[in-house]
């Protein structure tokens, strides 16, 4: 292992490969949760690497937390309900949850407000953008979580389903929410964006590949 990058062995793709049908889908997914992006073959080709994350400057403290808005989209559950509950109760600052499908109702408890709203929907993106203003104001943080799997063999996907929820939630929600928030952070010279993707948006799988394509596309769009 030379300095500054890890070396994941090539042979788990392979276990991917070789691995008995019987396995459910989500296993064999997780165990590609052990290559992280941005994966790139050795020079010697046994293997694979990622540059070291420990010259981020992702370090506690540069973040002033009680003056922050921060935004995030499908936090009714899973990870991005964790990240709102953290958010509104560790760092005291004003947390607002755009939940994509939900029963429930808008609401506010103590740092935390729901809105109800459909991230593919570019209008509505633009409604709930201009309440969100209004009532609380404009995000300095923007984590977009909002994420929809159908889990179906390509040739069992339908074309409305990839371009209303699969692309919808997970691609075009993540530009409409920069047209509806960016400017403003612009103009303030200052704001964070986060996009939650996955290491299937570097890896095909089957059964999940309008996911795949979704995330590869949610990748790329963010680095753009």
């Amino acid at each position: 292992m030379d300095s500054g990058r890890t070396h994941v062995p090539i042979a788990i793709f392979r276990v991917l490969d070789t691995t008995n049908s019987a396995w459910p889908e989500c296993a064999k997914i997780l165990l590609l949760v052990c290559a992280i992006p941005n994966l790139r073959s050795t020079e010697n080709g046994a293997g694979m690497e990622f540059p070291s994350l420990e010259n981020r400057s992702w370090k506690r403290g540069q973040i002033d937390w009680t003056e922050q808005i921060v935004l995030v989209t499908g936090g009714s559950d899973g990870l991005g309900r964790v990240l709102v509950e953290t958010f509104a109760q560790t760092h005291h600052c004003r947390c607002l949850d755009i939940k994509t499908y939900s029963d429930r109702e808008e609401e506010e408890e103590g740092d935390l407000k729901f809105y109800r709203c459909d991230v593919s929907d570019p209008k509505a993106i633009e409604a709930v953008a201009e309440r969100i203003k209004e009532e609380v104001g404009s995000p300095t943080i923007i984590v977009n979580n909002a994420g929809i799997v159908h889990g179906k063999p390509i040739l069992e996907l339908d074309s409305a389903e990839l371009k209303s929820a699969t692309f919808g939630v997970n691609v075009f929600a993540h530009f409409y929410i920069y047209k509806a928030f960016l400017p403003d952070m612009i103009k303030r010279n200052s704001g964070h964006i986060v996009t939650m993707a996955s290491i299937l948006g570097h890896v095909g799988v089957s059964r999940v590949a309008d996911y795949c394509a979704s995330k590869s596309a949610a990748i790329l769009l963010h680095q753009s």
